[in-house]
């Protein structure tokens, strides 16, 4: 959700459970400006709220402006694969009838000021609804990222969604939250593969919900409100607006760099050059990938630090850079080519067909499966995952070998 947000707020609680100094960190002007990729997600958010307040499928916002961003066929695909979840949780039906729903509000303000935590923590969930015949609270999370999978197991954002639900329904509806039996947390992320498919659940009972405050959450908020809060580098750094200029993830990254290329501990001198990846065995390739994310990002953040800052860096200096070069005016530049350059409209301006969402828009539902049969979802390429992946394996050898053998003739 876009707008002010809080010190301790569930969506980076992944960040300050772990490096309690970060949470002071978020008070301090960051390295860098706000992520195409954030904007993207928050752009994506809103949607999906207008969405669900509208009863409007994703499409129909395709062409249109949210958070400054254009709403693209790509954003709507993924956005509507969540629409369907929570209209489909918001109408949850058992073998008895039809279950009892409260909720089904999206982007509700929740807070865990009931429970008098030493630092406030309250933040805005993407959806949930209370279902009384099987005494479950189900909270929903939207990712619109792909690069970053998120489980639902122990995830502390979504049990710290849950935990605020369900202190805010013991103050609104007591009767139906002191019967609830179990907390659900939904992950539901279209765009990135993971092998539980899109959407991800973890079922718990309420206390062990009320065993996870105490024993993880409450400590980590403790923590966080020191006089002189611990650093802690990790995987979490990837999402700290501070990172490059964070000594402790400094050290920590370095650490990894001497370690890729080589074998021993840490203190194995860094090799002055890496070598060819033909040169490294399997071992080492597998360690350079483990290790690549968390430098690639720490890379990221010292150069956006650098670019950002006033600071004068020996032998670099600050100019400006361009984009590729567009039309001064498109709304009249068909016309002009067309005279001056006796060029036809379709040289200058080729027909295309509509995508296949652009068309599902126009389709009532009843129609739109028939359109199924004249698209599909060609394959990108290649990519690295973990061999515990469902995913069947590809032989990158037989692949190369059915790209480039020329086809024969007939």
């Amino acid at each position: 959700m876009a707008g002010l947000h809080a010190r301790l707020a569930p969506s980076s609680s992944k960040m300050w459970i772990e490096c309690a100094a970060s949470a002071g960190l978020e008070d301090l002007p960051g390295d860098d400006d706000e992520t195409i990729y954030a904007k993207e997600g928050t752009a994506a958010h809103q949607v999906a709220c207008k969405a669900l307040e509208s009863g409007e499928d994703a499409a129909f916002f395709i062409g249109m402006s949210a958070y400054g961003m254009e709403v693209t066929e790509e954003m709507t695909e993924a956005v509507q694969q969540y629409l369907d979840l929570c209209r489909a949780e918001a109408s949850h039906t058992t073998p008895e009838g039809t279950e009892v729903i409260y909720g089904g509000h999206p982007e509700d303000k929740i807070t865990l000021d009931s429970l008098n935590p030493p630092s406030p923590v309250w933040g805005t969930t993407d959806f949930w609804v209370l279902k009384t015949h099987t005494q479950t609270l189900t909270v929903i999370d939207y990712k619109h990222g792909k690069h970053v999978v998120v489980d639902a197991h122990e995830n502390d954002q979504g049990r710290c969604y849950g935990l605020g639900v369900l202190l805010k329904l013991i103050q609104q509806l007591p009767e139906q939250a002191r019967a609830l039996r179990w907390i659900e947390v939904v992950i539901c992320q279209p765009r990135a593969y993971h092998r539980d498919g899109p959407v991800r659940r973890e079922r718990i009972p309420v206390d062990e919900l009320i065993r996870w405050y105490r024993e993880r959450l409450l400590p980590a908020i403790v923590r966080t409100s020191e006089p002189d809060p611990m650093f802690k580098a990790g995987p979490h750094c990837r999402f700290c607006r501070r990172a490059g200029r964070c000594v402790t993830r400094q050290q920590y990254e370095l650490k990894h760099a001497e370690l890729l290329y080589q074998p021993g501990d840490a203190g194995t001198a860094l090799v002055a050059a890496p070598p060819a990846p033909n040169y490294l065995t399997p071992e080492q390739i597998r360690r350079v990938l483990d290790a690549a994310p968390g430098l690639r990002d720490w890379l990221n953040a010292v150069e956006k630090y650098a670019l950002k800052s006033n600071i004068v860096i020996p032998g670099m200096k600050r100019v400006e850079s361009y984009g590729h070069r567009t039309w001064t005016d498109a709304s009249t530049i068909i016309p002009i080519l067309v005279k001056l350059f006796c060029f036809s409209e379709d040289e200058v301006a080729p027909r295309v067909p509509r995508s296949p969402t652009q068309i599902e828009k126009l389709l009532p539902k009843s129609r739109k499966p028939v359109l199924a049969n004249f698209y599909t979802r060609p394959p990108r390429g290649l990519t690295l995952v973990p061999d515990n992946d469902a995913r069947q394996a590809i032989d990158a050898g037989d692949l190369a070998v059915k790209l480039f053998t020329p086809p024969t003739d007939p």
